[in-house]
């Protein structure tokens, strides 16, 4: 895997501080509303801040956008949908104890 998290930027505002950057790009938080944690059959309850878990997703490619006259990768952009999802718990090894821990009835449905 290859991590997506920010670089932090070197260059000072006029104050002369760095300004402060999220650790990871919005466009790269996904956030699931009550329709989708019901559809994935998830237990809240099971989840703590900070928790890892494994996303396998399948996605859709919605938009591309490269911009001429830009410096090399700096005009480029790349909008995906996500359209099926799945989420396991990585520390959990067999998949019937990340269902108990994270589906409420023990298996997807």
């Amino acid at each position: 895997m290859t991590t997506m998290k920010a670089t932090p930027p070197t260059n000072p505002d006029s104050s002369g501080v760095a300004p402060e950057n999220p650790s990871y790009p919005y466009g790269l938080r996904i956030m699931l509303e009550e329709a989708q944690i019901a559809a994935l059959n998830l237990d809240l309850s099971a989840l703590k801040l900070d928790a890892e878990l494994d996303l396998r997703a399948r996605v859709c490619v919605v938009g591309l956008n490269e911009t001429p006259g830009e410096r090399e990768g700096q005009g480029r952009s790349l909008s995906l949908q996500i359209t099926d999802l799945e989420l396991t718990h990585d520390a959990e090894k067999s998949r019937d104890a990340v269902a108990k821990r994270l589906y409420r009835h023990g298996t997807k449905q």
